[in-house]
Formats: C-alpha cells, structure tokens, sequence
C-alpha cells in the first residue's frame, strides 16, 4: 500500500509540474498580447494555474433562476408563456 501512496503521489507531481509548464506558456502568451494602457501589470503563470480547492459558487436567487430559465428558453427557440 505504501508504494502504491508513493506512486500516487509522484504522479501528482508530475501533473503539477505539466500544469506548471502550461500555465508558464500561457503567461508568456498573454504577456505578448498585453495593452500596457489596460494592464499595467505583467501576466503570471499563477495566473493560469488550476486551483487544488474548487471555488465556492454564489447561490442564485429564486428570480435570477427564473431569469436564465427564460434566456436557455428564448435562445433555444421556445416561447414563454405570458400571464
């Protein structure tokens, strides 16, 4: 069990340094890219990189609910009913 958390664990590693490396390459990208009269300050690979902790997603309200049900209706082609 304990070779098996070993190798578990280096290929964890191994899949944050090719993230790393990635999220590198995507700085470098944006950083050609940037308006300096927009962004003053240089991209990150930081930036780019995933989070290990997923963020917490604010709750939607009962109306705001409503409002993107009638949206997802409207732009696939339904029509809502009125009253």
């Amino acid at each position: 069990m304990r070779e098996f958390d070993a190798l578990t664990k280096r290929r964890t590693l191994d899949i944050r340094k090719q993230d790393a490396r990635s999220a590198q390459l995507c700085a470098l990208t944006a950083e050609i890219h940037r308006d300096p009269a927009k962004r003053s300050t240089p991209f990150t690979a930081d930036e780019f990189m995933q989070s290990a902790e997923p963020k917490e997603m604010p709750q939607q309200t009962p109306e705001e609910m409503l409002t993107m049900a009638k949206m997802f209706t409207i732009r696939s082609g339904g029509v809502i009913p009125e009253g």
